[in-house]
């Protein structure tokens, strides 16, 4: 059962979404995860909103961090970010592991009804 953190947005024929909450209750840590069933693989990806910015960084260097991420974007096409979801408390894992075999089963039984 989903329940701590852990809530069903949507669901398809082929793909069941997630939004996964972080310990720390702000939203922009949340993360949405999708599981997809593409050409019989149960694909599982997850989006986050990532920042620039820490709570210790002053305007100036929050500015220069954006600027440097902007060129890493401009010059290579890519930019490397690291993001964190905290689960402190076993109900969260939990319920993050039950999403995750929950959207599984859907996705296989929804296979399943349409053959």
């Amino acid at each position: 059962m989903v329940s701590k953190n852990v809530m069903r947005c949507q669901e398809f024929d082929d793909a069941v979404f997630y939004k996964i909450g972080c310990y720390c209750m702000h939203d922009d840590c949340n993360i949405v995860l999708e599981i997809e069933n593409k050409n019989e693989d149960i694909i599982i990806s997850m989006c986050q909103t990532l920042s620039f910015k820490t709570e210790n960084d002053s305007k100036l260097k929050s500015i220069w961090n954006r600027l440097k991420g902007a060129l890493k974007i401009l010059v290579k096409g890519e930019l490397e970010m690291e993001g964190a979801l905290y689960m402190y408390d076993k109900d969260h894992i939990k319920s993050f592991i039950n999403a995750l075999e929950e959207g599984i089963t859907r996705l296989e039984r929804s296979k399943d009804e349409s053959r």
